[in-house]
């Protein structure tokens, strides 16, 4: 895996994916993997292995506590907020129910019907498109990983123990593991998984540790080498080899520090150019937690709030009053700003065990999205209607996922009308009147592109998906490595697609944004300004970096950056072009 041209004079060995902004240079510490719990041992009767459960069960609960109080005192109540919600978790009676069934019913032992009923949540969460549910899974893996260590408590001590200052490499780290890191030995993280909105990533940006994930084999690459350095913006490994590179990243990392602590000046001023051209910048989020931490990052309002997790890790769908609880939290949170819901974007890649979708030949095609909703009206409307009666400030946007025409978003419009008017009474009994709101698509087949004035009939607004945009417009799985090469924006075809429907979208009287993850890449913002995008939507721990670089640009210098890219003729003149814009 060799890198791409690093900003720094020695060559980078590696590149991955930065999580955590920072540069930090050390020594390499391997962190094993925690064991799976012994599951040999023979079955002691129905009432004895309960007991064992609920004990394992009441410790678990308590360590959570503990978490949480160590997350407000050195992290922060957003971070506090991730232990709140597995403690919710492990406190719903519903989550332990399948696992004392399958003790009392086949007679497992509480290690084995832990790691199978985990397990069938797990691949659920990790078969999902979504980047940020699969991530989840690392969730569920840390709550398993707890109780099976409660069950033998002896078992070793309860964090990962790092003796000196070191890179931490990893094939994962759950956001318990993160958290019980010695901050002052730790100067870096690795690891094989995980990505930036894993919760492990967003303690490690709170804590300040610079970290880089999705490095295949990176335990096995790494182990055998003295000191490493990395940068988590870039992504970048180097290997020291000298005293000179020490010191050389040794002192960058300092001077990063010095730039983090200018961010927070940014906060409350509008996001703008140099010379007032103004955009958006709006967070991605999966619920009232993360909602918190777009509040918390000045996030302009949320440009994508996933329903997903709602409906996930349950038996029966959400209630109405389930969502509108949910919805009624982040709405309130966020007011007046802009909260842009979207409607459940399920399918065959995103199986939920009570939603009857049969296996496809191709589920990235199939049925799915808005296209599942279609077949289950009951499911949809009563998701909308949870999001109308929650709409108690008039700050809410529905954005329907998997769009292909114009005639699809008429039919959900009727849809969402049948709904407003049946809503009627339980907002006259409550006393209230429907609040206003807003209707958009998100963009992820090209084919949508071409209909957008049509899509002005019914629409008020467009966003777009730029993952699955690429994976459609470039016919890529992007869930397969072996074409990770293929699946990049940094393309003369792509960045024209994405200036095209940009311009359609505003000679229809569209409003626009991006919901996508390249919505946040600093190379590619001077082309959304130029291109007239008017919301980026990002994880919101990147609102601030975004506004200050945002605030170093013009337009007109953005326009050119536009014209010069849209005339390149590779994607390595492409690269060339945005490369050098920013230095």
């Amino acid at each position: 895996m060799t890198a791409p041209s690093s900003q720094h004079p020695w060559p980078a060995k590696w590149i991955a994916d930065g999580i955590s902004k920072g540069i930090a240079a050390g020594p390499v510490v391997i962190l094993k993997e925690d064991p799976k719990r012994e599951t040999t041992r023979p079955f002691d009767g129905i009432e004895a292995e309960l007991a064992r459960l609920n004990d394992a069960h009441g410790r678990v609960r308590a360590r959570l506590q503990n978490l949480i109080k160590k997350s407000h005192e050195e992290v922060g109540p957003e971070e506090a907020a991730i232990f709140e919600a597995h403690l919710m978790m492990i406190e719903d009676e519903e989550f332990m129910v399948p696992i004392r069934a399958l003790i009392e019913q086949e007679t497992l032992i509480p290690e084995l019907a832990i790691q199978r009923q985990f397990q069938l949540q797990i691949v659920v969460f990790e078969a999902a498109d979504s980047e940020y549910l699969r991530e989840r899974a690392l969730d569920l893996k840390d709550l398993e990983s707890q109780l099976l260590r409660a069950l033998d408590p002896e078992k070793g001590p309860e964090g990962p123990v790092i003796r000196h200052p070191s890179i931490v490499v990893a094939t994962d780290l759950t956001p318990s593991q993160t958290l019980l890191l010695d901050r002052a030995m730790i100067l870096g993280i690795v690891t094989e998984r995980g990505g930036p909105t894993s919760h492990s990533a967003i303690i490690a940006r709170t804590l300040g540790i610079p970290a880089i994930s999705g490095f295949p084999d990176a335990v096995k690459t790494l182990s055998g080498i003295p000191e490493i350095a990395i940068d988590g913006r870039e992504g970048s490994i180097f290997v020291v080899d000298s005293p000179a590179c020490k010191k050389y990243f040794e002192s960058r990392g300092d001077e990063f520090l010095l730039e983090i602590h200018g961010l927070q000046s940014y906060k409350g001023k509008p996001s703008v150019t140099h010379d007032q051209h103004a955009v958006l910048l709006m967070g991605n989020i999966g619920g009232y937690e993360d909602a918190k931490d777009a509040y918390a990052n000045d996030a302009e309002g949320i440009g994508l709030f996933r329903t997903e997790f709602l409906f996930m890790g349950r038996r029966t769908a959400p209630t109405l009053e389930e969502q509108r609880k949910t919805y009624r939290e982040v709405l309130s949170l966020m007011a007046p700003r802009e909260v842009t819901i979207r409607t459940l974007d399920v399918g065959g890649d995103k199986p939920i065990h009570y939603i009857p979708i049969e296996k496809e030949e191709n589920p990235f095609l199939g049925v799915r999205a808005i296209r599942y909703c279609f077949e289950d009206l009951p499911l949809f409307k009563t998701q909308i209607k949870a999001m109308l009666l929650a709409n108690e400030d008039g700050n809410l946007s529905i954005m329907l996922p998997m769009v292909s025409r114009a005639s699809e978003a008429k039919r959900a419009r009727e849809l969402i009308d049948e709904c407003v008017r049946e809503c009627e009474p339980e907002l006259a009994r409550e006393g209230r009147t429907l609040r206003p709101f807003k209707v958009g698509a998100m963009l992820e087949i090209p084919s949508l592109a071409f209909e957008l004035r049509e899509l002005k009939e019914s629409m008020s607004f467009v966003s777009v998906g730029t993952n699955d945009l690429m994976q459609y417009a470039y016919a890529v799985d992007r869930m397969n490595p072996k074409l990770r090469s293929l699946y990049t924006p940094y393309t003369p075809g792509f960045l024209r697609l994405m200036d095209f429907l940009a311009r359609e979208a505003r000679d229809a009287g569209l409003e626009l944004g991006i919901c996508g993850e390249l919505g946040c890449h600093e190379e590619l913002l001077p082309l959304w300004v130029a291109m007239g995008f008017q919301k980026l939507s990002m994880t919101p721990i990147e609102v601030l970096s975004k506004r200050r670089l945002l605030s170093t640009l013009t337009f007109s210098a953005c326009e050119a950056i536009r014209r010069e890219v849209l005339a390149a003729k590779s994607g390595e003149e492409v690269k060339q072009i945005l490369e050098s814009s920013l230095r």
